[in-house]
């Protein structure tokens, strides 16, 4: 389940010196790969938090959503994020 967020500065610093997108960066666009569901987390990752980059271990909502589908197991459309994108680019949106 790759993780998304454009507040996370360390992914930027990490894209300007490679010069090119990280997993995981908004800037140019969400990300989505075939087999796995894409979550944005760029309102759970608030920039005033560790950088943007602790949303992982410090939102309710990440955290939650972590409980869902690795205890409950639940499918990613019982999870109550939002779907976003169009078929083929599809992922969801922690609100």
């Amino acid at each position: 389940m790759p993780c998304a967020s454009s507040n996370d500065v360390a992914l930027k610093v990490s894209s300007a010196l490679h010069s090119y997108p990280r997993v995981g960066e908004t800037t140019s666009g969400v990300q989505v790969y075939a087999g796995f569901d894409t979550i944005d987390s760029s309102k759970a990752a608030p920039l005033a938090r560790g950088f943007g980059h602790s949303y992982v271990f410090d939102s309710r909502s990440v955290i939650a959503d972590l409980e869902s589908l690795l205890i409950r197991r639940w499918a990613v459309g019982k999870r109550g994020l939002k779907r976003i994108g169009p078929a083929g680019h599809q992922y969801w949106l922690i609100e």
